[in-house]
């Protein structure tokens, strides 16, 4: 098999040389598909590239990406001349697990299979992400978490029935191709369908709600990665704003993905979970592989991830407080000492099980810890994560990540990365002592 350098254009005016007569619309379909499962970072997938002139066949593709080479994907191309075509989201293979919803690359496949009919028909993407399911599951357990996730995804099958599909990214995400919702007003009445169903299907304990993120077809878009990272967009909005709403993307409003600053927090918060976690992968990996001062002691690294997480600053306390690690960012004051924070048996208190203080808004601290909030509000913190790592049962490293002058509504998978990578530098950090 060849190989081919050049954007996707080039590959198939390439491709059509090489196939005169065929039916290149087809061809260009299966050829973005195929696209999508090496951008999505599938370990492994399968189609099929075939013609509808009689005879031609299908070929029939398998890849998959080498474990110690994540960039790179081997694969085999095989005929298979007698078999009928058959869609890989119609197969047993395609649903999830969990919930019986087609699952990622299925749903994947066939929006891509819907957007390329370019036949100009309203069609909505819509992701829908559970709020703080994390605090959901670390509070009732793993057990009734997937009691919600099934739940979720049959009160979405109940309400959407024919108008749409329904996939499962994994997780506590969702997504939805609808394609018999003609307005946006008929848009509006079944997001607040989905929402109130919601709130009724759980003890109000629970408080299980959803953000939700939308894209329109044709008019934010034809191509299933532009609308996918406009609805990913208006998703993180959601959640900026307060969660448990919708937000359905303008470009009038939101702006265009292309003129936004990462610095920006919209633009910040429309990052792709994907990119997200690959690039926490990769710092955790070179932790283990060097050593912590790979990240700790390297500005660039720490700048990475305050652009990738629209944070203002990173400060790193060991030795319960005694020895500043690192302190990343434009801090307005002169660092405090950070045995304060260590002696401070009110503030450590704050602490959950799990050894993380997260905070939204640090006026929540005047009356919690009237000390802590000082120290606090003379920096110009807004909001925080911090992650407590402790030494043979004593608390000895802290990671800070800061916000300043405002408030900052954590999403769910923001706090999973950056509490996995914290912890990994406190313990990295409590065993080079």
């Amino acid at each position: 098999m060849n190989q081919f350098e050049g954007p996707m254009n080039a590959l198939i005016r390439n491709v059509e040389q090489a196939h005169e007569g065929s039916d290149i619309a087809i061809l260009e379909g299966q050829l973005r598909t195929f696209c999508a499962h090496l951008r999505n970072g599938d370990d492994f997938f399968e189609m099929e590239f075939a013609s509808e002139q009689e005879n031609k066949g299908i070929w029939r593709v398998k890849g998959s990406r080498i474990p110690k080479k994540r960039d790179m994907v081997a694969g085999i191309i095989t005929p298979d001349r007698n078999r009928e075509q058959e869609a890989y989201y119609l197969t047993p293979a395609a649903r999830d697990a969990g919930t019986g919803l087609l699952n990622k690359r299925a749903w994947t496949e066939y929006t891509i299979e819907q957007l390329n009919r370019k036949d100009g028909q309203v069609r909505w993407l819509v992701i829908i992400d559970i709020d703080d399911f994390k605090h959901i599951n670390d509070t009732y357990g793993h057990i009734f978490g997937d009691q919600v996730i099934r739940r979720v995804a049959e009160i979405m099958q109940e309400l959407v029935g024919q108008r749409g599909v329904i996939g499962r990214f994994g997780g506590d995400e969702y997504v939805i191709l609808l394609e018999k919702v003609e307005t946006r007003e008929q848009l509006k009445t079944l997001l607040k369908t989905i929402a109130k169903e919601f709130a009724l299907a759980f003890d109000p304990k629970t408080h299980a709600t959803a953000s939700i993120g939308v894209s329109e077809y044709p008019v934010d878009g034809s191509e299933y990665e532009e609308l996918m990272r406009k609805a990913d967009k208006a998703l993180y909005l959601a959640k900026e704003k307060g969660k448990n709403r919708h937000i359905i993307y303008e470009e009038r409003l939101h702006g265009k993905l292309e003129s936004d600053d990462m610095q920006n927090m919209a633009m910040a918060y429309a990052v792709s979970k994907e990119k997200k976690r690959e690039v926490i992968t990769k710092m955790i990996t070179e932790l283990c592989v060097s050593d912590v001062n790979s990240i700790v002691k390297k500005e660039e690294r720490l700048q990475q991830i305050r652009s990738l997480f629209d944070l203002d600053g990173i400060t790193i306390y060991s030795e319960s407080g005694a020895q500043l690690v690192c302190r990343n960012g434009n801090y307005m004051v002169e660092v405090p000492d950070g045995r304060g924070l260590f002696e401070d048996e009110k503030y450590l208190a704050l602490f959950g099980d799990d050894d993380n203080f997260i905070e939204s808004n640090t006026l929540k601290l005047r009356s919690q810890d009237p000390a802590a909030f000082a120290v606090m509000q003379k920096q110009e913190i807004g909001a925080f994560l911090q992650c407590l790592c402790r030494k043979e049962g004593v608390p000895n490293v802290i990671v800070n990540y800061d916000v300043f002058n405002r408030n900052r509504k954590w999403s769910d998978e923001d706090i999973t990365l950056l509490t996995i990578l914290g912890h990994c530098i406190g313990n990295l950090l409590n065993y080079s002592e």
